[in-house]
């Protein structure tokens, strides 16, 4: 069943810029910048939330017609949800490497993956560009695709980063074929407006319960857990160039570089996640560069449930973001 919503929200046309270069066809590790936002559809129809980027005009009471340099005008931009196609591969592809970082794994492969499931997922497209996809949301089954090459090396990945702590557990989580396991993957550009997450994480959830009703294969979507990467960063702005503290100045830093509660998540939805989790663990990240003022240094990775996802999704549905 399609749905549509209208909003109105102030954007700055600088900031709904991407000052990174774009995929050209070529392998790219130049990112296409990433935060907040999004909506959903489902295979029955698609989803559509409409952002109304006002047009503004901002002068003061006094200014005359000559005044014109004072204008400041916000850019009027309409955003759709749409499912997965094909022709969606590209921007997926960079947006997982965005995602992940410098690791071994089958981009190509995994975006196919991806792109090729059309029963669940959705991109968030600027209906006047419905080439480029701004920003995209799915869930694989790794217990369905544990043959493909992208699921086993993303299973080696985890398994390799897991603590002691939570080794058991995630193993648990991998191997047991009864409870189907879901790998959460989401991101999206830096600029678009924050009010489109919630509806984007819930579209999600409304496509998955589409699935379980009308895919011949419904037990493949019936997912008792899922586990969601999430890419964390640090702003530096310690700007002290005193030279006789710069040793302790470093040690201090790097101490607070191992506390993983000196990170933000790029993705401001995997807090609600992560405090709905019941394994947690982080490790450093060798990440593609994408905005030099807030390069991800982090990766956590957190497994939550299938009830307490829908928890986290029903209290980000329930802010008021403005």
């Amino acid at each position: 069943m399609s749905t549509e919503e209208s909003k109105e929200v102030e954007l700055d046309p600088k900031e709904f810029s991407d000052d990174s270069d774009s995929d050209s066809g070529e392998d790219s590790d130049e990112g296409l910048g990433f935060v907040e936002d999004a909506p959903n559809s489902s295979a029955s129809g698609m989803s559509s939330v409409s952002s109304e980027i006002g047009s503004k005009r901002q002068r003061d009471e006094d200014d005359d017609e000559d005044d014109a340099d004072d204008v400041k005008e916000l850019l009027q931009v309409d955003f759709g949800f749409y499912d997965l196609v094909k022709d969606d591969y590209l921007a997926i592809r960079n947006f997982l490497k965005n995602l992940f970082g410098n690791i071994a794994l089958d981009f190509n492969e995994l975006a196919e993956l991806i792109a090729g499931q059309v029963e669940v997922g959705t991109t968030v497209k600027n209906d006047d560009d419905m080439a480029n996809a701004l920003g995209f949301i799915t869930v694989i089954n790794l217990h369905t695709h544990k043959e493909k090459k992208c699921v086993k090396q993303l299973v080696k990945w985890l398994k390799g980063k897991c603590t002691h702590k939570y080794k058991a557990k995630l193993n648990a989580l991998l191997d047991d074929k009864s409870k189907p396991l879901g790998l959460l993957l989401h991101n999206r550009m830096i600029n678009l407006p924050t009010e489109l997450v919630p509806p984007l994480q819930k579209a999600l959830q409304d496509d998955i319960k589409w699935a379980i009703e009308n895919e011949e294969q419904s037990k493949d979507y019936k997912y008792a857990n899922y586990i969601i990467a999430g890419s964390r960063f640090k702003f530096d702005n310690d700007d002290n160039d005193d030279q006789d503290g710069q040793r302790k100045k470093k040690k201090k830093k790097k101490k607070k570089a191992n506390n993983p509660d000196a990170f933000t998540f790029k993705l401001f939805e995997n807090e609600f996640y992560q405090q709905e989790s019941f394994l947690d663990f982080s490790f450093g990240t060798a990440s593609v560069i994408a905005d030099p003022s807030s390069t991800p240094t982090a990766t956590s990775i957190f497994a939550v449930s299938a009830d307490n996802i829908l928890k986290a999704v029903k209290t980000l549905n329930s802010l008021q973001i403005q």
